[in-house]
């Protein structure tokens, strides 16, 4: 079953008036990756997956539509989680910064190079 997509402008530099993904195609297991916002299916209550990037329940998805997972101590690229290309980027790399947690996995918005969130301690 391929991804459902939906239409939306997210924020950044590269994403204006880009199709979303709600769903990743199925993907076998990473090692080191984990879950959460950044690679959920975003469903109501009655678990159908919401299509409409405005309506997905938490924003940052629609936000960060481009995030990767970096091992802060090697530079890694865990995994990263497109929903502009609804998939993988393997062509990322990401810019470590100084103040990012050592011995962390951080998720990382490809685009900007933010640091969103601490999503482990890398324990690969």
């Amino acid at each position: 079953m391929p991804p459902s997509t939906a239409v939306a402008e997210p924020e950044g530099p590269n994403n204006a008036a880009a199709t979303l993904c709600a769903e990743f195609p199925p993907a076998g297991p990473v090692p080191g990756d984990v879950e959460g916002w950044w690679n959920a299916t975003p469903a109501d209550e009655d678990g159908t997956v919401i299509e409409d990037p405005a309506r997905w329940p938490e924003a940052k998805m629609a936000e960060h539509p481009r995030v990767a997972l970096v091992a802060t101590d090697t530079g890694d690229v865990i995994s990263t989680w497109d929903r502009v290309a609804c998939g993988q980027d393997t062509s990322y790399r990401p810019l470590l910064q100084d103040d990012w947690p050592q011995g962390a996995i951080v998720i990382v918005d490809m685009d900007t190079n933010e640091l969103l969130d601490v999503a482990a301690p890398d324990e690969r």
